[in-house]
């Protein structure tokens, strides 16, 4: 019976030693920081939609805790961590022709830091609105006209790191394309349905950027 004892009590003896071992040994392994892959806008990237959000993509999944955004100039944002991405929204509109710079820190991993740079698109040109002619519904009938020729006036330009889009004419789309595949003209047609526009009422000429 004594032998019995002996015996559990060295199984449990060798337990808690390899169970202190594996603990101690995660105490000392650090996690390795993540890393960051790719950038929405690209660095260096012009032309950015004063609308369009930052996404940070990472080589692993990553979470909100203990990340430090710090934009110059300075505008605010809201942070959200959504699997591998680390998303970047501004509050307001950004400026247009502005170049943008992101800092990137981490308090959770030391000596962690990146920044990246883009540039806003240029102001859309103004539209001259004649002065009206005794007409009381006259500014109400260039807004319909606007809006029944350039249903998306607000949101163009919109440029991404695969494509740009903008209004040519009355209905008439102009799409600067970086590269012509089949994906990423379906991504422009998807991105126009988004928006609640049939793509078949506009014209829409592609252009291939050399």
């Amino acid at each position: 019976m004594e032998i019995h004892k002996n015996k559990l009590f060295r199984i449990f003896l060798l337990l808690a030693l390899v169970c202190g071992s594996l603990l101690g040994l995660k105490l000392l392994i650090k996690p390795s920081p993540p890393q960051i892959i790719k950038t929405t806008p690209a660095d260096g990237q012009t032309g950015v939609a004063v609308k369009e959000k930052a996404v940070l993509t990472f080589d692993q999944k990553v979470m909100p805790e203990g990340w430090q955004v710090i934009p110059f100039p300075a505008f605010q944002f809201t942070l959200k961590a959504l699997e591998n991405n680390l998303e970047i929204q501004p509050l307001e509109p950004l400026k247009f022709q502005t170049q943008y710079r992101l800092e990137i820190k981490n308090s959770s991993f030391e000596n962690f830091y990146y920044s990246f740079s883009f540039t806003t698109a240029p102001s859309p040109p103004s539209i001259s609105v004649p002065k009206a002619k005794g007409d009381p519904d006259f500014y109400e009938k260039i807004e319909k006209n606007l809006q029944e020729n350039y249903p998306l006036m607000k949101e163009i330009p919109y440029i991404t790191s695969n494509w740009a889009i903008y209004y040519k004419g009355p209905l008439h789309f102009l799409v600067k394309l970086k590269r012509d595949t089949p994906v990423i003209r379906n991504e422009v047609i998807e991105w126009i349905k988004m928006k609640g526009i049939d793509p078949t009422t506009h014209k829409i000429t592609w252009k291939l950027e050399g």
